[in-house]
């Protein structure tokens, strides 16, 4: 198990919401610390605050590393995007249906084909803290050198000793 400190907040009591809090349920939160295992080691560690952009920020910096091969700084780098459309965790009434918000080192025509299919396409600016702010420790799978980054996006820093 882990603390929900103050994510208890994103759960139900209803029992007629899917979120319902219960026994044999597993209530959506968004506390998404993620372990990359390799060969059944550790690989790599992801987290970031940032609600409901969490799961989608760390896939997408998860995928720029394990597939594209970046180094975890390039991942980070990165622009973003996120879609809102989902009820926010602990609601179950969506109120942004379609939309997806892009950070603008994304190309305009990427804009303009969602808008084309449907979506309400919103403008994150070029860097934006709503894109999360990951922090990843990787061990290189050649030299096992540990390697840490942090995301400017907001306030983060990577350490070692």
């Amino acid at each position: 198990g882990f603390g929900l400190g103050r994510r208890m907040e994103q759960l139900n009591l209803d029992s007629s919401l899917a979120n319902v809090m219960a026994p044999n349920k597993r209530p959506r939160n968004t506390n998404t610390p993620v372990l990359v295992l390799k060969d059944g080691r550790p690989f790599m560690g992801l987290s970031t605050p940032g609600g409901e952009q969490q799961a989608q920020a760390i896939l997408q910096v998860l995928l720029n590393i394990v597939v594209w091969n970046m180094s975890p700084e390039q991942a980070l780098d990165q622009p973003r995007f996120g879609s809102y459309n989902f009820p926010i965790t602990g609601h179950e009434v969506n109120e942004n249906p379609g939309r997806i918000c892009l950070e603008e080192r994304i190309p305009e025509t990427t804009f303009e084909a969602l808008r084309k299919k449907g979506h309400d396409v919103v403008s994150w600016g070029l860097w934006n803290w709503r894109a999360c702010a990951l922090t990843v420790t990787y061990r290189d799978p050649e030299s096992g050198v540990l390697i840490a980054a942090g995301d400017v996006r907001r306030e983060t820093h990577a350490l070692g000793y």
